[in-house]
């Protein structure tokens, strides 16, 4: 294999003080890089470290877009739909890294070591990679419709943060769109036709948990190899 060069974006800091994850990914990678188990696997490594960069590119995206809506701007639903969609699409890249590659060669078990992945894949293999309507798994016409529609990024849910008031039946327009504005975009994937199971993922919210689990995963596949 050829030798990769990696470097430290944050030499002098602790990597439990380097943020976001992704950068301390990367750190964590240049630290460990002579190990020769971690340079027998440093193209996939390094491959691995830019799908975290990836979902931190694609969720500050959509931050922005929901920070300018909420200062009262238009929002962009379309172009807030296709960073989902390429966040989706990255934490696919990820997942299979993790569940078939040098993850599972290093003993990743997706269950208990990356579950917020595994939670949220089914939205990749759905909608991202490809809409259920179009390739269907056995799906009804109404069913995929179904997942179809929940994938619109209509409904929302209040910011951590919100100060503004719940709205009833009887609020009015400015008070609705006030109460939009304190909110995020939510997508839920329904998964049995019954409606039993169904997934919602607000990105901007479940992105931590995500990125947590991916950094932790990622650690746990370098201390393996330094250890080889």
């Amino acid at each position: 294999m050829p030798r990769v060069r990696v470097f430290d974006p944050s030499p002098d800091a602790g990597l439990k003080d380097i943020f976001p994850l992704s950068v301390r990914s990367l750190s964590l990678l240049a630290r460990a890089h002579t190990a020769p188990g971690v340079q027998e696997h440093a193209l996939s490594l390094h491959g691995a470290v830019t799908m975290l960069q990836g979902l931190d590119y694609h969720y500050s995206h959509m931050v922005t877009f929901s920070e300018l809506y909420r200062e009262g701007r238009v929002f962009h639903k379309t172009e807030y739909g296709h960073e989902v969609d390429a966040y989706l699409n990255q934490l696919g890249r990820l997942y299979y890294f993790f569940a078939c590659g040098l993850g599972k060669h290093c003993g990743i078990d997706v269950i208990n070591d990356i579950p917020s992945i595994l939670r949220y894949i089914p939205l990749r293999h759905k909608h991202a990679a490809h809409r259920s309507i179009d390739l269907r798994r056995g799906e009804s016409d109404e069913f995929a419709a179904f997942q179809l529609i929940g994938m619109s990024g209509n409904l929302r849910r209040p910011r951590p943060d919100s100060m503004a008031s719940s709205i009833g039946k009887d609020s009015d327009y400015l008070a609705i769109e006030a109460a939009l504005r304190e909110s995020l975009p939510v997508y839920q994937l329904q998964i049995t036709e019954n409606n039993e199971h169904r997934i919602s993922f607000c990105p901007e919210v479940d992105h931590v948990t995500i990125m947590a689990d991916a950094y932790e995963g990622f650690a746990k596949v370098v201390s393996v190899l330094q250890k080889a």
